[in-house]
Parts: structure tokens; C-alpha cells; sequence
């Protein structure tokens, strides 16, 4: 009769031609779907459809310019924050009102808020005395006070000062990002 050996080598042929059947099939069957299913294209190409984009409505974009804290103030006990905030947009600003908040962004943890011999800290979680910025909800944060600012053109720029009191174990932040609103000009 026939040897194990046969046997095995008969098994692994009949197992070898239904993995080349089976390759077979698959590569008909994606080749069959793909002919069906035409690659979709997932990204947009700007010059397919090539129209004139319409120019962008005028609108006015005021931003910081400058922020300086100068600590001799004519005041004994206070300092002064000095800014500049100019318009970067294309159409006049009105209704500027800039608000100064000297303590936002400050770090908690240390006396002298991380400020010392020019190292800033490693921020963490502000427990055991480590350094953590102070949350912008937190009332330290939230010090400051609204300035008017005159109207702006495009380009145009203007600079104000507040006075602040000191508080003891704060040092005010060097330059924090101030909060500017503005209304673009009405046509007339």
C-alpha cells in the first residue's frame, strides 16, 4: 500500500493547490471590485475648477504690539504697564478697548513667582511648594483693568499706561497676552 511518506507529501500538494486556488480567486475578485468601485479621490485640487476667488471683506485686526512693566512708579507701591496695540487689518478699528491684567500667566509656588536670576521653573501641579501657573479663572489672574483706546486706520498703532498697586509675593508677568475688543468702522 501506499507509505506514510506518500501520504504526507500527497497532503501537503493538495494543501499548496488550494492556497494557489485560493490566491487565485482573491487577486480575480479585487481586480473585479476595483473595475467596479473607481478610486475615489479624498483631497481637493485648487486648479480643477479654477475661478477667481473673491477678494476678503475689509476687517480690522488689532493685536499687541508691545508690553513693558516698568517697576519705578511716580507712585510708591504700584507700577506701571505700558502698551502698544496697532492694527493689522485692512479696514479701521472702532470702540477699542483693551483690558491689562498684570498677573495673568504668573506662576504660583514661589515668592518670587519663578521669576528669580532669569530661570523659569518647570511648570507642575503646584503642590509641596512646586511652581504651576496660576489658572486665568483664578482672582490673581483676573486683576487688571479696561483702557479706551482711540479709533485705528490699517497700520495705525497707539500707545496707553495703567498704574497698579503692588501686591507682595506677586511680580507682574512680563508679557501677557492682553484682551483686546474692537468693532470694525460702520460705512456711512
Amino acid at each position: 500500500m501506499y507509505s506514510w511518506r506518500t501520504f504526507i507529501i500527497v497532503f501537503w500538494v493538495f494543501v499548496g493547490g488550494m492556497l494557489a486556488w485560493q490566491a487565485y480567486n482573491y487577486n480575480n475578485q479585487v481586480a473585479a471590485y476595483a473595475q467596479a468601485h473607481p478610486e475615489q479621490h479624498a483631497f481637493y485640487d485648487p486648479n480643477a475648477h479654477a475661478t477667481q476667488t473673491p477678494p476678503k471683506a475689509p476687517a480690522p485686526d488689532v493685536r499687541q504690539a508691545a508690553y513693558q512693566v516698568i517697576p519705578d512708579s511716580p507712585q510708591p507701591g504700584s507700577f506701571t504697564v505700558r502698551f502698544t496695540v496697532k492694527n493689522q487689518g485692512n479696514a479701521a478699528a472702532t470702540s477699542i478697548q483693551v483690558k491689562v491684567r498684570p498677573y495673568r500667566g504668573i506662576l504660583n509656588g514661589q515668592e518670587d513667582n519663578g521669576h528669580a536670576h532669569g530661570l523659569t521653573p518647570v511648570p507642575s501641579d503646584g503642590a509641596n511648594g512646586s511652581v504651576a501657573p496660576y489658572s486665568d479663572d483664578d482672582p490673581v489672574s483676573q486683576y487688571g483693568q479696561w483702557v479706551n483706546m482711540p479709533d485705528l486706520a490699517p497700520g495705525q498703532s497707539a500707545s496707553d499706561s495703567v498704574i497698579f498697586a503692588e501686591e507682595a509675593d506677586k511680580i507682574p508677568n512680563e508679557n501677557p497676552k492682553l484682551e483686546i475688543d474692537f468693532e470694525p468702522a460702520k460705512p456711512k
